[in-house]
């Protein structure tokens, strides 16, 4: 497979550090990588030839002499269209022509089109406009010529995003065969784990931009932005990776604001460096300023979520397709610095959230955005098959994908499997149930019987009685007509109040079983929620597992009394109604069936269109109720920055279109039933005539014909319901599958069949060669290997983002190594059940929980039964006694939620109680004094102090100082153990912890912050 790769734009450096020739050597690559041969034909090459690119055949284009004027620049560009034919024509045969779209270029798929050869154009920005916008044409007419005759001859055009792709549709040639392919990552080369170019203190907290500095990019606003976040927390930097025009006026607006030395620049740097300063940013950010015609294929965004940092973009263009907000980035509000802000200081204060959120891009990114797969979209576009191989990583990262049903008929195995995954609760109701089917079947039976009376009584008046009346006639003869009235009026009321008896009884058992059943699967929901790991939740949604709880679980409350129970009768009517109409007069009874196919083909186009119109609007719930559970969760960062009108009209946007998909449920439904209307009057109709005529012709009679004519209406009526219910059940069928599918989720931490309770431990800890990694192949932890003597104090210390965190979720069993194993006392942590492995450690975080509920029961959930006693005694161990006293209920006061209405000391020093009074023999203190005034700190060290006297205790911290009394001191960086030992032992071996500890202890003193680069200290 040969191709010819064409870049004829002179702005363009093949080999250079500019974004576009970062996009024309990794195509290349890609290609490469699926066996293509590539010759390269270009005007520019600059720089050194890639050693990858050795079997890469050059051919170089005439470069544009400098000091030309445009007119006559664009009329050079001009005249290597013929020199490029030449080329072309001489270099032998080609399978594929592939060319990145320039301004004067159309040889290439002109040449392509003429010799029967795939031409495909990738097209990358409106160049016309943008060019002449920016710096002007001399022959735009030209130009837009040009365009047209390439985008005629391309067999394909290949738009790098959706503004680009709208572009191209207003060219009349270009339409019908544009194709999206948007740019690509590197995910082997970008990745987490990397060196970082730059080192920081290891309490600062590093946002970063990576690009040319030109207008478009909004640096203006990233400043402005940054600006809000140092005045708020002076521990942050500002990491500016690249060069272009606005760079010195990005640096004076930065000495505008006295932030000079908070920031950092690199200047343009070799695209293979790009990696290591991504390892450098705690978050990344593309501030792009309000555009309507955004049509940017956002390179350095999927960089970032590539090497899983944290990304806060802008919302425009097709961003908001690939980042959801709150999933695996954050969106804000484009042009404005106070929401860029608050989303920075988010995920400043949040480190969980930033962790789960970069996860969660680079899964995106795997998934979606390779070279690899770009690659093959082109081999695919190219009519060539792409290797296996090329994109197999990353298909084998995508989820399974379950076909939509689109029908009614499609929709039933769906409903089928929630009944059959609830069957043991429907079991335990089994006498309600039998007791509403039996009551549905009388009633189905009585509404049969309901025109019988009726019918006697029009074919005594009417003279023509049936041989089902003529025992009547002959009693009304001898008794008189009006007992034939009376007793047939009688009997008609009798079984109507029969019939009202018996389908009040069904619907009550059926909507008091349902409720028992649906209760108990929102228990299972909420214990099964409860117990799922924390890598289940770093990858969903609160508020869209809250929506599940609450939300899907009533829809199904709700649907299986007011449209399951009807639909069920209703079809069971329906089919007794019609075998009774054939026994009344076949003929007519397939007159009046003509309605029935018709009505339920409309069901059938409708019955998808509805589920899926309702799946989107659940999930748009869904998506509301996470961002404002966010919101809730961080009051504070809002009120800081006064996000109150851009969060609000960010969820009134949600709000809007979450109407707008609810009103086209609503038309569909309202659709359907009129369709079915219209369908059943024509029958209605048909059987009047019809029948008519038969009784004319003394084939039935008045009462035949109005029982068929009762039967007929009822019979509607269940395809009237049809129409109606479908709908429903269509959308209660996407919320069952919503709450099947956590139910069906499997617990990733679980006791082995042998486990074992574990006995009181005496606290020695041993990890063994354990690695760990959040997703498979890019390991967090790597070959971790240590051991803690029981009743002594190790602190865990080294930059953000080392894996420090990550090992006491282990040693809690939150998670499980991937290899290597962890022992306690000896033994595998893993031979121990995981509830009493748990209840033997305390912990203390750096952002403590505490519940809505009163403080007692805040300390008292540490240890579950606990009295008063030992309460109070926690709570005096934890310095907490007073000032619980204090509170305008003591013990019993109730707190806010989160305990909002305590101050951070206080709710720290409440969280300790918790911890002490557990009594556990092992300690872990992650972060605990983070945050906290001097004050505060002081109080909460001689707390922490108190409790871990004479326990294992395990102490996490980016304070070197503070950690300088521990009996050993782990340094973790990228997820291993650089160094170990007392604090004099590392003193003394002036590596990486020597280093940091002078550099803090001097700040400490003086105040002022400081980097590192190199190794090397740099104040700043």
């Amino acid at each position: 497979m040969r191709i010819a790769y064409i870049c004829a734009d002179p702005g363009i450096p093949i080999f250079g550090h500019k974004g576009a020739s970062v996009h024309v050597q990794e195509v290349v690559r890609a290609l490469l990588r699926c066996g293509a041969e590539i010759d390269l034909y270009a005007v520019r090459f600059d720089g050194d030839r890639p050693a990858d690119f050795a079997n890469v055949r050059i051919h170089a284009l005439p470069a544009l002499r400098k000091g030309l004027g445009k007119a006559a620049r664009e009329q050079a560009a001009l005249d290597n269209n013929q020199v490029l034919a030449d080329e072309l024509a001489q270099a032998g045969s080609f399978d594929i022509i592939y060319e990145r779209y320039s301004l004067w270029s159309y040889a290439g798929m002109e040449f392509a089109e003429a010799q029967g050869i795939t031409g495909l154009l990738e097209v990358n920005s409106p160049l016309v406009d943008e060019q002449d916008y920016h710096r002007g044409l001399a022959h735009r007419k030209v130009a837009e010529e040009v365009a047209q005759r390439a985008f005629s001859a391309a067999t394909s055009l290949l738009a790098v995003s959706d503004g680009v792709a709208e572009y191209l549709g207003r060219f009349d040639d270009a339409r019908g065969h544009i194709h999206v392919v948007p740019n690509g990552v590197d995910v082997d080369r970008i990745r987490p784990g990397l060196e970082p170019a730059l080192w920081w203190p290891p309490e600062s907290f590093t946002v970063g931009f990576v690009g040319t500095l030109k207008p478009w990019h909004g640096l203006e606003g990233l400043v402005e932005a940054f600006a809000l976040l140092y005045a708020f927390d002076s521990s942050v930097r500002l990491l500016i990776v690249g060069d272009g025009p606005c760079r010195e006026a990005t640096r004076a607006r930065l000495a505008a604001h006295g932030l000079s030395d908070a920031a950092y620049f690199t200047g343009a740097v070799a695209p293979d460096s790009i990696p290591n300063w991504l390892a450098s940013m705690d978050v990344a950010v593309a501030p792009y300023p309000e555009s309507e015609d955004f049509y940017f294929s956002p390179l350095k965004v999927y960089e970032y979520m590539a090497a899983g940092v944290p990304v806060v973009v802008s919302a425009v263009g097709q961003l908001t397709d690939l980042i959801g907000n709150g999933a695996n980035g954050l969106l804000c509000e484009p042009g404005n610095p106070r929401a860029l802000a608050g989303a920075l200081m988010r995920l400043r204060l949040d480190r969980d959230l930033a962790s789960r959120l970069g996860h969660a891009g680079r899964e995106t990114i795997i998934a979606s955005h390779t070279w690899n797969q770009v690659a093959a979209r082109i081999l695919e576009l190219g009519g060539q098959p792409a290797p296996a191989a090329s994109f197999a990583p990353a298909a084998a990262q995508l989820p399974a994908q379950t076909a939509k049903p689109q029908t009614l008929r499609a929709s039933l195995p769906a409903l089928w499997r929630i009944i059959s995954r609830l069957r043991p609760q429907l079991i335990g109701q089994w006498p309600i149930l039998v007791g509403a089917l039996l009551a549905t079947f009388i009633g189905i039976g009585l509404r049969l019987l309901e025109p019988w009376p009726l019918k006697f009584i029009f074919d005594y008046l009417s003279g023509t009685p049936s041989e089902f009346s003529v025992g009547l006639a002959a009693g009304a003869n001898a008794y008189g007509p009006s007992a034939l009235i009376a007793v047939s009026s009688l009997l008609l009321v009798i079984i109507v109040m029969a019939r009202a008896a018996v389908t009040y009884f069904s619907t009550v058992f059926v909507a008091l079983a349902g409720n028992r059943v649906l209760t108990q699967v929102r228990r299972d929901l909420y214990v099964h929620i409860l117990r799922l790991s924390l890598s289940y939740h770093s990858r969903h949604k609160t508020g869209d597992l809250l929506t599940r709880l609450i939300g899907d679980i009533g829809r199904l409350q709700e649907v299986a009394v007011t449209a399951l129970l009807p639909l069920l009768v209703s079809i069971l009517t329906l089919i007794g109604m019609m075998l009774t109409m054939f026994w009344l007069n076949w003929q007519l009874a397939l007159l009046a069936m003509v309605a029935f196919p018709l009505a339920w083909l409309s069901m059938a186009r409708y019955t998808g269109r509805i589920r899926s119109a309702a799946r989107k609007q659940r999930r748009r719930e869904s998506d509301m109720a996470a961002g404002a559970a966010e919101a809730l969760g961080a009051m504070r960062v809002i009120k800081s920055f006064s996000l109150e009108d851009p969060l609000a009209e960010a969820f009134n946007a949600k709000n809007r279109k979450s109407l707008q998909e609810g009103v086209q449920v609503k038309r569909l439904s309202a659709r359907l039933e009129r369709s079915v209307d219209i369908f059943i009057a024509a029958g209605t109709a048909l059987v009047v005539w019809y029948g008519a005529n038969l009784v004319v012709r003394q084939i039935l009679t008045v009462g035949d014909l109005i029982v068929f004519m009762s039967y007929l209406k009822s019979a509607f009526r269940p395809m009237r319901n049809l129409a109606k219910y479908t709908g429903r059940i269509a959308k209660a069928v996407a919320s069952g599958e919503r709450v099947m599918e956590v139910l069906d989720a499997d617990l990733d931490i679980v006791d082995s069949p042998t486990a074992r309770a574990a006995p009181a431990f005496t606290g020695s800890i041993r990890f063994e060669h354990v690695d760990f990694a959040y997703t498979e192949g890019y390991p967090t932890l790597n070959d971790i290997s240590f051991e803690i003597v029981a009743g002594s104090k190790t602190a865990i210390v080294g930059p953000s983002g080392g894996g420090k965190s990550t090992l006491s979720s282990l040693l809690l069993r939150l998670y499980d190594p991937t290899s290597g194993c962890i022992k306690v006392d000896g033994l595998d942590i893993r031979s121990y059940t995981v509830a009493s492995l748990r209840r033997q450690m305390s912990v203390v975080l750096q952002e403590s929980v505490l519940f809505g509920v009163s403080v007692y029961d805040n300390i008292a959930y540490g240890a579950p039964g606990a009295d008063r006693k030992a309460v109070e005694e926690a709570a005096r161990l934890a310095n907490a006694h007073d000032f619980i006293m204090a509170l305008p209920d003591g013990y019993s006061t109730s707190l806010g939620e989160r305990g909002a209405t305590l101050s951070g000391g206080q709710r720290q020093r409440i969280a300790i109680a918790r911890a002490a009074i557990a009594a556990a023999p092992i300690v872990i203190l992650d972060e605990p004094t983070v945050g906290l005034d001097k004050e505060s700190e002081t109080t909460v060290h001689a707390a922490l102090d108190q409790l871990s006297r004479g326990r294992t205790t395990i102490w996490i911290t980016h304070n070197m100082v503070a950690a300088a009394g521990a009996d050993l001191i782990l340094y973790i960086e990228r997820g291993r153990v650089i160094e170990s030992g007392t604090h004099q032992e590392l003193m003394a071996l002036a590596g990486r912890y020597a280093t940091i500890y002078r550099l803090q202890a001097r700040a400490q003193e003086s105040g002022s912050p400081a980097l590192f680069q190199g190794g090397h200290v740099v104040p700043i």
